[in-house]
């Protein structure tokens, strides 16, 4: 059975919940009904993606709704308390029923590596790949494309924020000192409206960023397909990415 939470709470990190299931709604929606339609889905994919999905289907047994715009507004959560995955209905801003299957899948997929800890991190394919995304998203912008130098230490800031494990905040203060003018609501807003506000969590953490490359190369996935902004070093991270799922 589906649980579900009213009047969603974070109460630990932006990354997980540690929240107990208070009431059950949708009991409609049974394991049932998802299995069928996973099953269906699973035709369309590749068979690395089949064992991705397969392998988390089998890990949850059950898949949570809760309804949350205000903390935070993204698409899934890992509760740590029940070991599940949440979706978060509020993102979607309509009822269960008229959301597609693929993006309930996304939105789990996205998640799934919250619980599915990698043993160690690739700090500098991971430092590289956001280099990547930052150069491409805001160089011309802030005019740094043709300093090899600034690009250099772009680098250099997302290598440190990588590896002290720092919050975003410290690294989008870092990159001000880079690119004068640049501020939270710049970072928010321009990634938002070039990539989506899904990808937003992989600048949060190793493990969300994992679970966004994974997600964003399901067909018509709702998380953009962020591998293209550092081919070399998304190489590298999506096959430690298939890894926790035994693929």
């Amino acid at each position: 059975m589906l649980g579900y939470y009213d009047n969603l709470q974070i109460v630990r990190s932006p990354n997980v919940l540690n929240i107990k299931r208070i009431s059950t709604k949708y009991e409609s929606y049974q394991k049932l009904t998802m299995s069928m339609r996973v099953k269906s889905y699973l035709a369309k994919l590749s068979p690395s993606l089949k064992q991705v999905i397969e392998y988390i289907y089998r890990s949850a047994a059950v898949i949570d709704f809760g309804r949350d715009t205000n903390k935070y507004p993204l698409a899934s959560y890992y509760n740590i308390a029940t070991d599940e995955y949440l979706v978060n209905l509020g993102y979607f801003h309509r009822p269960l029923y008229d959301i597609p299957f693929r993006d309930i899948l996304s939105a789990f997929v996205m998640t799934s590596c919250c619980k599915f800890q990698p043993k160690n991190i690739l700090a500098a394919s991971y430092a590289q790949f956001l280099q990547g995304i930052i150069v491409k998203v805001f160089g011309n912008r802030y005019g740094i494309l043709s300093h090899t130098d600034v690009i250099g230490k772009v680098y250099d800031v997302c290598f440190e924020y990588v590896t002290n494990h720092s919050p975003c905040r410290a690294l989008i203060q870092a990159l001000s000192k880079l690119m004068p003018g640049f501020s939270i609501s710049v970072f928010i807003t321009s990634l938002a409206r070039i990539l989506s506000i899904t990808a937003l969590p992989l600048f949060e953490s190793y493990c969300r960023m994992l679970g966004t490359m994974i997600a964003g190369t399901f067909p018509n996935s709702l998380v953009p397909y962020i591998a293209k902004y550092n081919l070399s070093a998304s190489n590298i991270l999506y096959k430690q990415a298939l890894s926790l799922f035994h693929v």
